[in-house]
């Protein structure tokens, strides 16, 4: 499969995108702000770092605003690509929906909500099937999240991107020279990152 590095950071980020909110009832009805089918609008991205230019292996410099640019633009394309939305089913059970190869994919997923924050578990065998690697733990991906009238904002920080790397580089992927420098530039910009928020705009 062409691409996998993208594409399994794709599918984790789409992952992360996945909401609710519930109480300690045990009814399953999904609260009415929060019904329905959430589709991606765009990409969220905040980003302060410590210097005035950052240094990318094989690239010239660049400042943090043009870094800012480039991951909205990429994100905006390749989320779009692979990730279509989400699906509530129940108070505990949500589907992501994506698109791989041209065909549409669901993958389910449950979720408990803790105050500000979302986590998420996937199905890890849905997920095996999708990534062709056998995937023997699956924890819970955490994520924050803001809610308008008409929008949705979930995003991750710079730890929790972090452990993303990190599961990642431990499923060992036959990655191509291209990826594994994907890789190292975003541990390498992390180091001196001192402000980080990426994640998604959601709208129905």
């Amino acid at each position: 499969m062409k691409n996998k590095l993208m594409y399994l950071v794709a599918v984790l980020f789409a992952a992360c995108v996945s909401f609710s909110s519930c109480n300690d009832d045990d009814d399953d009805d999904i609260p009415a702000e929060f019904s329905g089918t959430w589709k991606f609008d765009k990409t969220h991205f905040v980003f302060d770092y410590s210097e005035e230019s950052i240094s990318i292996p094989g690239m010239d410099p660049m400042t943090p605003e043009e870094i800012t640019n480039m991951v909205i633009d990429l994100g905006n394309e390749k989320m779009g690509e692979y990730f279509m939305g989400i699906r509530f089913d129940s108070k505990k059970e949500l589907t992501v929906l994506m698109k791989i190869d041209g065909a549409s994919k669901e993958l389910s997923a449950t979720y408990v909500v803790q105050k500000s924050t979302i986590n998420v578990t996937l199905n890890k065998d849905e997920l095996s099937a999708l990534v062709g690697k056998d995937i023997a733990m699956m924890p819970a991906i955490s994520l924050k999240y803001e809610i308008g009238t008409a929008a949705l904002t979930l995003y991750i920080d710079k730890t929790y991107i972090q452990t993303l790397l990190s599961l990642v580089k431990g499923l060992n992927l036959d990655l191509s020279m291209e990826e594994q420098l994907i890789l190292t530039a975003v541990e390498t910009i992390l180091n001196k990152t001192t402000t980080l928020e990426i994640g998604t705009t959601l709208k129905r």
